[in-house]
């Protein structure tokens, strides 16, 4: 029985979003090596994945799709409780990327790219760590 899963992704270019899906899947590969994932483009909107969980590989497809990505794999009952959690990974890898796939630089008058020059105005300043609460007021047990 599959099991299908959508990641909402922002609209782009078929081609920005396969560079996405490769690089998001290419750090799930690294992070993850232990699990074996594979990828492979079977059509220019379709890929095969894979990966496997205490022995068993789990196949599945990524389609890619107007605003969305969605993951179908083909999981096993007993392993169903291992997806939330590969999900999660995948999801993360692919929120990582959105930014790095479709940023373009800021061009300046010259044609060069400008870099950033600090927070904008509005910008909250940056909050430290929390403070130690104040501990519980001490009773002096010595006088009566």
């Amino acid at each position: 029985m599959g099991m299908k899963h959508e990641f909402k992704i922002p609209k782009m270019s078929e081609q920005a979003a396969r560079n996405m899906a490769e690089k998001a899947w290419d750090s799930y590969r690294e992070k993850y090596a232990q699990y074996q994932p594979t990828f492979g483009w079977k059509s220019p909107g379709l890929a095969c994945v894979s990966f496997k969980a205490n022995g068993v590989e789990i196949k599945g497809t990524l389609a890619l799709q107007p605003e969305k990505i969605v993951l179908d794999m083909e999981v096993p009952f007993l392993l169903r409780s291992f997806m939330p959690r590969a999900l999660q990974a995948i999801e993360e890898e692919i929120t990582k990327w959105i930014p790095k796939t479709t940023q373009k630089p800021v061009q300046s008058t010259q044609g060069a790219s400008k870099p950033t020059q600090g927070p904008p105005k509005n910008a909250l300043p940056k909050q430290g760590p929390p403070l130690p609460r104040n501990p519980s007021p001490q009773v002096d047990k010595t006088r009566r």
